[in-house]
């Protein structure tokens, strides 16, 4: 039994470093605003990932007004094999950040692992208002927002609002309707299964 126990640890120290690594994301990038205007982004791709095989990225700066164009991004090699991008970035004249991920120039090998994380951190007093892509959680004690996707994005957007601003931003608009949408959904269809039958008439021949 005492053997049984033992094999069995010893299994669960081999086995529990793999899961670890292989729940970690392929990218993952945590964006810190220290003011309202301007975020430092770092964005980081371990060594396990075959993206971290990639010898040369770009991402895409510009605006919706003016259009987007490609530009390369430079990189440095993290503390563990992988990469790691650092940028600066501002908020634009409307008040959007625009958040440019990089992207390798070469098309992944078929079945690589593209799980990406993001965690965007609003100064003290402040909150992150309609972020895209959408899916996203909100720590209520850092205003933190977190978001997990099966691939990362070319662009993450968002807005800064104070904390005591109550504005509805276009997500929860959004949201709502899609909220309403189903509730309308839900009674008609409890409508259609409460309704009475009405017998069809004999059939005369």
């Amino acid at each position: 039994m005492i053997r049984a126990r033992r094999a069995a640890g010893l299994l669960f120290l081999l086995v529990a470093p793999s899961l670890s690594i292989a729940a970690q994301p392929a990218v993952e990038t945590a964006v810190a605003l220290h003011t309202p205007e301007r975020a430092m982004v770092r964005t980081r791709i371990p060594a396990g990932s075959r993206l971290a095989e990639a010898s040369a990225f770009h991402g895409l700066t510009g605006d919706p007004a003016r259009g987007w164009s490609r530009t390369p991004r430079s990189f440095e090699p993290g503390p563990d094999g992988g990469l790691v991008f650092l940028s600066e970035v501002a908020a634009g004249s409307d008040g959007w950040f625009r958040v440019s991920l990089p992207i390798p120039d070469s098309r992944p090998p078929p079945g690589t692992d593209l799980s990406f994380t993001a965690e965007i951190s609003p100064p003290p007093g402040y909150r992150i208002a309609d972020a895209f892509p959408v899916g996203t959680a909100t720590d209520d004690e850092t205003r933190a927002i977190r978001l997990a996707l099966p691939a990362p994005p070319s662009l993450l957007r968002f807005r800064v609002l104070p904390a005591d601003d109550r504005r509805i931003g276009l997500a929860a608009l959004v949201d709502g309707a899609v909220a309403l949408l189903l509730v309308a959904l839900a009674g008609f269809g409890v409508r259609r299964l409460l309704r009475p039958t009405v017998p069809e008439p004999n059939d005369p021949s």
